[in-house]
Parts: C-alpha cells; structure tokens; sequence
C-alpha cells in the first residue's frame, strides 16, 4: 500500500488507551532526525521524549529485512511465503511440498503486478 501523502511529510501517529476511569494518551511525530514522543496520563502531560533514528525508506528496511532474516523466525517465513505467493517457493518451504503455488505455472507479470 502507497501512502498519497507527499515525500517529506511529517507524520504523527495518535495512541489513546482507556482503563476504567484512566486514560493515557501519547502522539507520535515524525521529525527529520528522530521521532517525539509525547504523552499525557489522565491529562497530566509527561515531559516529552526525543529518539534518534534515521528515517528509513521502504527500499532500505526490505534490504536489511533479506539480509537479516535469519534472525527472525516471522521475517523469514513471511519472506518464504512471499516466494511461494508468486510461484516460486524456497525448496523447503511447505508450499512445495504440499503441491502448492510451485506446482502452478507463475502468473505472467505485467508492469510489475502479477497478472
């Protein structure tokens, strides 16, 4: 899924959680060095924290997801399953032996979408 939003938009994600009569709130923004981190706990705010990580695009985190899949179990099965989707399972991936997408031909491609 694309997002219609433009390059270099800075993003904010909202997380309210309520408990009975307790409620904390925290929002999240995106910043060009790191994200913000603010929250507030029954409308009290909680000083604000900054954390400083690079942003990352999509062509980055699938790299270092290929590179270091071995290390997790769920990357490296989704990685598996992707395979199999389009036809082309690792050879001891369940898919194969189970007469799954490698006994059908692969759907032809067409502007990068499987037919």
């Amino acid at each position: 899924m694309e997002s219609d939003t433009a390059g270099g938009t800075t993003l904010e994600v909202a997380i309210l959680a309520e408990h009975g009569s307790e409620r904390l709130t925290t929002v999240v923004t995106g910043q060009a060095d790191g994200v913000t981190v603010a929250t507030s706990v029954d409308d009290r705010p909680m000083p604000d924290r900054h954390y400083l990580a690079p942003r990352r695009v999509e062509a980055d985190l699938l790299a270092e997801t290929i590179e270091d899949s071995e290390s997790h179990a769920i990357s490296a099965e989704a990685m598996a399953m992707a395979s199999a989707l389009v036809g082309h399972p690792l050879p001891d991936h369940p898919a194969r032996r189970a007469g799954g997408p490698a006994e059908r031909p692969a759907a032809p491609v067409r502007g990068g979408v499987a037919a």
